[in-house]
């Protein structure tokens, strides 16, 4: 009897540790399954800026308006425009990409988005997580009442968060409505974008407001 009392305690024991051991498996198992569910999204959210009268203004030469100042000298100049530099725009724009994921989406065509960018981001373009033209945006099918042949786009940031085009990093597909800010001057753009994911700077600039600090720093 004596003997088969100890059995009966070593097996208990055994059943005992192997119990512990399936437990603490479960511990671990539901430790990394927890870690797997918590996803911390990206580091940086992502930040969309538009070009025009946000960062630069574009100006026709043969514009002879109050828009085209006489007593400036481009920042850049290219065909039959010529661009002037928003002050304090590449101040701007390394605050920006200091903090943020920046991407740039122009509603202007290719050449012009390109060498404007060429013109305002002077060792920093390598640094933007993508810059976008016209050829991304959605044509509403409609002109602008102040130019009949001018088309009025939109900027669908789910084209981003899709990577639709597929020629963006794969880390866009962490970025969503809850950690995108697109930044343009037009609000019609943002017209087909989800709720509180744009904001729409109310003073668009133009090459003559030699006082404009916008993008300035705040005292």
């Amino acid at each position: 009897m004596a003997g088969k009392s100890e059995d009966t305690k070593k097996k208990a024991a055994l059943l005992n540790e192997s119990d512990s051991d399936s437990e603490k498996g479960l511990e671990v198992d539901s430790t990394r399954l927890s870690l797997t569910k918590l996803n911390p999204g990206p580091k940086k959210k992502l930040v969309v800026l538009s070009l025009g009268s946000l960062l630069c203004h574009r100006v026709c030469r043969k514009d002879r308006s109050t828009d085209h100042p006489i007593y400036r000298i481009p920042d850049a100049s290219y065909g039959s425009f010529v661009v002037y530099k928003r002050p304090y725009c590449t101040d701007f724009i390394k605050f920006c990409l200091e903090r943020f994921e920046v991407g740039i989406w122009s509603s202007a065509r290719e050449w012009y988005m390109s060498n404007a960018l060429d013109c305002m981001m002077v060792g920093l373009r390598s640094k933007v997580l993508f810059a976008w033209d016209q050829n991304q945006c959605t044509d509403s099918g409609f002109k602008t009442r102040e130019n009949e042949f001018k088309p009025i786009f939109f900027k669908e940031l789910e084209k981003i968060w899709d990577n639709k085009y597929s020629n963006l990093p794969s880390r866009v597909e962490q970025y969503s409505s809850k950690n995108t800010l697109l930044i343009d001057t037009n609000p019609y753009k943002a017209l087909l974008n989800p709720p509180n994911t744009a904001v729409f700077p109310t003073d668009d600039y133009k090459a003559n407001h030699v006082n404009d600090d916008a993008l300035g720093p705040k005292s």
